[in-house]
């Protein structure tokens, strides 16, 4: 209804083309007084100013041709996206014009846009002469159909008064799921602290309980260390790192570099030290073969199989990479090793020597009573039974047009995997998942708008390392001169190739 302000004064006829013209029922006066140069003024009392009963407030008189009556606030509001929940229409009555005047309304509904040169406009009348502000419909709303519905007002003292016209449909988009793209990530590995640990010298008695390890080749002795796996197979294994840290307190404290490295080992060869010694029991006297003190570089009891060759400078399958502080040894002999003595006993023992680079050199490492944990030797696995666990965030991403009106459902599932995957929470765009078996999992992430529910899958593949993890993406290409397909170009490949060096494939070879 048009906010009234009144006057004794009648207004010039313009004002009925603004009042006609108006678009959002309300109009605003602005009175100022004419600059004459007389500096006369005036003042105009308010609704709010009135002190004298006998004083009106403000007053419009609007001419007869002037229709500013008609229903407001529909609901659902123009263009509304509704669900067939629908069961009735509502509106707000307009105030009459005079004092003590009646509203009734007529409203029309249906699927044909209104048209005002037709009966009813062409759309069923749902009501005649209703005082209320709400009728009923007659069905619940049919899907991908557009509504059209009209409040006719009728004023008891101006007459009737045409309503606008609006509308509803069921034409909803469905919103747009992306569960993120495919991934592929490996699994955490078990770490395996040392079980046992000592290291001795040639005619002196060994150091089991010690917080370090002296690594030298200048006294002649060595380090061994051991690791229980029997708990493992060799078929549960499938990749291994071996993690060692150099701590301060040893007899020497040269920087570690990968030649001043050598790992070996242990085999239950005849005659060499039984790898079921307590941390008390290996002594320099009951040392088996494989301890040589003539031979720093244990070429001889590599020689006779009494030891293992695990040391990347003799060009095996072994990576060795250091900061100088801490050195960590993986590879494919390595796991080798592993696999064999998970199979024969559960006991694996490697003997750590200074290396052939390191001449008079030499460093102390941290045993498993070392001060720092964190320096503690630690052996990772990655085992089939038992590979660790790998978190994975599904990033999903949902657009809609907003319709209809509520809250957007999320839910995450599972489809396929090795394993059921835990996923908390599974109702938001977002989630995590834990893994804890390598393979190919697939997760799918659907959206429910209230009316539309649509899904989008996404894949996650989990692998034993991470090299396997990138050899399984697509398009994957490994590097040429990665010739044992272990994802380092090393020593390793040169072996390889030195193996076939001057191989002639030609018809004529020299």
């Amino acid at each position: 209804m048009f906010p009234l302000i009144r006057t004794i004064q009648t207004l010039r006829t313009p004002l009925v083309d603004v009042i006609k013209a108006d678009t959002n029922n309300q109009i605003t006066l602005a009175f100022i007084c004419p600059n004459d140069g007389s500096g006369k003024q005036y003042y105009i009392r308010t609704k709010e100013g009135l002190t004298d009963p006998n004083i009106i407030a403000p007053t419009l008189v609007l001419p007869a041709d002037v229709d500013p009556i008609w229903a407001t606030n529909p609901s659902p509001v123009m263009n509304e996206v509704v669900t067939s929940s629908l069961t009735q229409l509502s509106w707000t009555n307009p105030e009459p014009n005079d004092v003590g005047g009646t509203i009734t309304c007529d409203v029309y509904w249906g699927t044909t846009e209104p048209n005002s040169l037709l009966s009813d406009y062409g759309l069923t009348t749902l009501v005649t002469g209703t005082d209320s502000n709400s009728v009923s419909l007659p069905s619940a709303p049919d899907p991908l159909t557009r509504y059209y519905w009209v409040v006719d007002v009728l004023d008891s003292t101006s007459g009737l008064h045409r309503g606008l016209h609006w509308s509803y449909n069921t034409f909803n988009n469905p919103p747009v799921v992306d569960a993120g793209a495919d991934q592929y990530v490996w699994v955490d590995k078990i770490a395996l602290g040392s079980d046992a640990d000592t290291w001795m010298r040639d005619g002196y008695t060994e150091n089991g309980d010690d917080p370090l390890m002296n690594v030298t080749n200048a006294y002649g002795f060595y380090s061994y260390l051991r690791f229980d796996l029997s708990a493992y197979t060799a078929a549960d294994i499938v990749d291994a790192t071996l993690t060692l840290t150099k701590v301060p307190g040893g007899w020497r404290n040269d920087t570690m570099i990968t030649d001043r490295f050598a790992l070996h080992g242990l085999t239950d060869s005849a005659g060499n030290t039984a790898q079921d010694w307590g941390e008390m029991d290996l002594t320099w006297n009951n040392a088996g073969a494989e301890f040589d003190s003539a031979d720093p570089t244990l070429a001889t009891s590599i020689a006779d199989g009494r030891v293992v060759n695990l040391d990347m400078e003799a060009g095996i399958n072994i990576t060795e990479s250091t900061d100088g502080t801490t050195m960590t040894v993986a590879g494919a002999d390595l796991v080798s090793f592993l696999q064999d003595r998970a199979n024969n006993g559960g006991l694996a023992t490697f003997v750590i020597t200074l290396g052939t680079g390191g001449s008079y050199r030499g460093y102390a490492l941290g045993t498993k009573e070392a001060v720092d944990p964190a320096t503690v030797p630690v052996l990772n696995l990655t085992t089939v039974s038992n590979p660790g666990t790998v978190d994975v965030t599904l990033d999903g991403t949902v657009t809609d047009d907003g319709q209809p009106y509520g809250t957007m459902a999320y839910l995450w599932e599972q489809l396929s995997g090795p394993e059921t995957v835990t996923i908390a929470p599974n109702d938001t765009e977002d989630t995590t998942v834990t893994i804890g078996t390598s393979g190919t999992y697939e997760f799918q992430l659907t959206a429910d708008d209230g009316q539309e529910a649509v899904s989008d899958p996404v894949q996650v593949y989990v692998g034993t390392s991470a090299c396997d993890a990138a050899q399984n993406v697509p398009g994957y290409v490994a590097n040429i001169a990665d010739l044992n397909s272990d994802c380092f170009v090393d020593l390793g490949d040169f072996v390889l190739m030195a193996g076939q060096w001057l191989a002639c494939d030609s018809l004529q070879c020299p």
